[in-house]
């Protein structure tokens, strides 16, 4: 786990979570169900930043999201997401999310997932190649 919270420096992009603790209260969310909502708002923001709406009539998609959850969200906690791209291939890439916390003063590894996303053009009913957008993602 330590070496996840060494290697936040590697991650090209990072955020605090906004985190409605209300809502999570209120619904009862499960600890995975809780994460995978924080994780997705991470990797839009990133998506957002990266690409800068370059990809007009198409849309990407989590194709496949495997979710580690080590740590519990912790009232009133603040929490940052991490996010990198790890694997580009030719019609989708990896993302890497990793949330972090400061409990009891140490900074600790909440959850980590890996996200494969695709491109996908709704239109044309098809997964798109990546192309010029490959040249963003390095």
């Amino acid at each position: 786990m330590l070496s996840f919270v060494k290697e936040k420096d590697r991650f090209d992009f990072s955020m605090p979570l906004d985190i409605n603790w209300s809502l999570l209260f209120s619904l009862n969310y499960a600890k995975e169900e809780a994460f995978g909502r924080l994780m997705k708002q991470g990797r839009l923001f990133y998506l957002i930043r990266k690409f800068k709406g370059k990809w007009k009539q198409m849309a990407f998609f989590e194709q496949e999201t495997r979710l580690e959850v080590h740590h519990p969200l912790q009232f009133p906690e603040p929490a940052r997401i991490f996010v990198r791209i790890t694997e580009v291939e030719e019609k989708g890439f990896t993302m890497e999310c990793m949330i972090l916390s400061l409990i009891n003063n140490v900074e600790t590894v909440l959850s980590i997932a890996k996200t494969k996303m695709l491109l996908c053009d709704y239109e044309g009913n098809r997964v798109e190649s990546l192309q010029e957008e490959l040249q963003l993602c390095h």
